[in-house]
């Protein structure tokens, strides 16, 4: 009995500071998303404000401030707020995680659409990378509703750690697997044209965007979700 009361508190004592880690690692994000808004701002007005409306226009300034609600709102709400009930924390986490996976998917929407634009909107690849962004974002879709769905919430152990996690499927990380299968194949595809406008003599702008916004946002994307790996295998 002595056995089984110190293994569930020293359970609930690392599941606290992991939902401490997630708070703290959550406000830093925001901090950097308002960061980069305040460094972003004047380009922002000139290039996308005044352009005209266009449903490219229109995904970037979802995508954009999207995170203003669900991340910079509801998540950091989420995971201070005092005394919030097991109800309110389902509707919140449910909201949060589906408009986080919105965002991502406008995001990477825009940026598909830039791989189109570089390969002078082929007829295959007009079929071909819509077909490609089902394959990989349905099952995204349908892992972020079996995770929202198995999250199950007690007593917060301490009043001001917000909503308190007893249970959930480890599922995501298939939406990372796919996000990076996706981002692999787009990558592939802007490394390809850009090779063939270096080889060509073509405009070299083309060439430096392919590895600064390709390769590095891939290598990124590829060290952030090791990170993600390292962590749950500490759990």
């Amino acid at each position: 009995m002595m056995g089984s009361l110190v293994v569930s508190l020293e359970s609930i004592e690392t599941s606290v500071q992991h939902m401490r880690l997630v708070g703290y690692m959550d406000v830093s994000s925001v901090a950097l998303l308002l960061y980069d808004y305040t460094l972003t701002l004047s380009l922002e007005v000139d290039l996308v404000w005044r352009a005209p409306w266009n449903l490219l226009k229109l995904f970037y300034i979802v995508q954009r401030y999207l995170p203003f609600f669900d991340t910079a709102f509801l998540v950091l709400h989420h995971q201070f707020a005092p005394e919030l009930s097991i109800r309110y924390c389902q509707i919140s986490h449910s909201m949060s995680g589906w408009m986080f996976i919105t965002g991502i998917a406008i995001s990477e929407v825009i940026l598909t659409a830039r791989v189109w634009a570089v390969w002078e909107r082929n007829k295959k690849l007009t079929i071909g990378l819509p077909v490609f962004f089902l394959l990989c974002w349905a099952p995204n879709f349908a892992m972020m509703g079996v995770f929202l769905q198995s999250m199950k919430f007690g007593p917060a152990p301490l009043p001001s750690l917000g909503c308190f996690v007893t249970r959930s499927d480890n599922v995501l990380y298939l939406c990372w697997t796919f996000l990076m299968i996706y981002d692999a194949g787009m990558l592939l595809l802007m490394l390809i044209a850009g090779v063939r406008a270096y080889k060509t003599g073509g405009d070299s702008a083309l060439f430096n965007v392919v590895f600064r916004d390709g390769v590095m946002y891939y290598a990124y994307l590829y060290i952030c979700y090791q990170r993600r790996n390292d962590f749950e295998s500490t759990e």
